[in-house]
């Protein structure tokens, strides 16, 4: 299992902006010495807590002043034309130096569907979404073309005009790595994820485990209808995860700390507002728990991994049990400005201590 992160990024409403876009900088850098692999970072437009419309100027940004972690957003194709998109994913995977990732989303915030008028019919976000993403494959892959999709239309630049004409194509070819994010199980993101090999990214708002593995399954549907054989080790999965030297202390900070907050005033609200609450109230053991008992205290007992290494290392591991086994586990990254040393002290017991102890435990169990 490998640790990387997923930045929404999320501040408080009375963060200045710049100053919330230098916190999450830091956090990158952070990340990085402590280890994680990767970071994917979240786009939304009418989020006052997520205030996130251009993850592109982060990353950049930030690749300046990291050197080893992978980048990439978690963008909104419908919001954006494809070709732009794909020049300007290109020119930054030249300016990570081969570390961009490129991660697809088609909206998960009604508002911000709203916004770009692209709302109006179901599942319009979804088609255009998917409908984007084959433009831009082919772009990377084969160049510019005469293209006229269901949305957008796409044509060849004229070369004669020189020394004008197409030449910006990514560094990783023939295009840096895909992601799809999903909350559901049965999703086409997901399903589309396996059928073109790309990466699923489940964001995680259930406790129960063995819905999250129907995630995965999804994916697996997915390559086989396409002559693929999906690999557990490209799932990421997000969790809201703390550590630190007792349980007591891990889940006081989590609770009173950022992650509360963002829990108690932005996230939960938002995921009951739309209509998630059977999923957020969904036990292992099969029962429902009614909306009006979904609060920071249930969020806090049973979706979030808190506690001392050893605790966390039994949730990690009954995590990947549950679920069949996955790759990377992203840590839902909340604004930790104000309490960044002992945050970083909880991810460097994760990475220092934890995993060890979950990768015994996985070795001893294949034995």
């Amino acid at each position: 299992m490998r640790v990387g992160a997923y930045l929404m990024p999320c501040h408080p409403p009375e963060r200045p902006i710049a100053e919330g876009h230098r916190i999450d900088v830091d956090q990158l850098e952070l990340l990085e010495r402590a280890g994680c692999a990767e970071a994917w970072l979240g786009e939304h437009f009418t989020a006052r807590w997520a205030p996130g419309p251009a993850p592109d100027l982060l990353i950049a940004q930030a690749f300046s002043r990291t050197s080893s972690i992978r980048l990439g957003p978690l963008g909104q194709l419908p919001c954006h034309h494809p070709i732009e998109s794909a020049y300007r994913a290109a020119y930054l995977d030249h300016l990570g130096g081969g570390r961009y990732q490129f991660g697809v989303a088609s909206g998960a915030l009604p508002t911000d569907r709203q916004v770009f008028g692209v709302d109006r019919v179901p599942g319009l976000h979804r088609a255009m979404t998917f409908d984007a993403l084959d433009t831009i494959v082919r772009l990377w892959t084969y160049g510019p073309e005469g293209r006229r999709g269901r949305f957008w239309a796409a044509d060849v630049p004229d070369e004669s005009l020189s020394p004008l004409g197409h030449f910006l194509m990514p560094m990783q070819r023939p295009h840096p790595p895909i992601a799809l994010a999903a909350m559901r199980a049965d999703s086409a993101h997901h399903r589309r994820a396996g059928a073109g090999g790309h990466l699923p990214v489940s964001l995680t708002v259930t406790p129960d485990n063995r819905y999250l593995a129907r995630h995965f399954a999804t994916v697996a549907a997915g390559a086989a209808e396409a002559g693929r054989v999906a690999d557990r080790g490209d799932w990421r999965i997000v969790r809201d995860v703390y550590v630190a030297d007792t349980d007591a202390e891990a889940r006081h900070r989590a609770r009173t700390g950022a992650m509360g907050r963002c829990w108690e005033q932005f996230l939960l609200p938002l995921y009951l507002r739309m209509g998630l609450a059977p999923l957020l109230g969904r036990l292992p053991n099969g029962r429902t728990v009614d909306p009006d008992r979904i609060d920071l205290d249930f969020v806090a007992e049973r979706l979030w991994l808190t506690g001392s290494p050893d605790t966390v290392a039994e949730q990690l591991a009954d995590l990947c049990r549950e679920t069949g086994g996955f790759g990377t586990l992203l840590l839902n990254v909340h604004d930790f400005g104000d309490e960044l040393p002992a945050w970083r002290h909880s991810v460097d017991l994760l990475t220092t201590e934890v995993l060890p102890r979950v990768h015994a435990r996985e070795s001893v169990g294949a034995r």
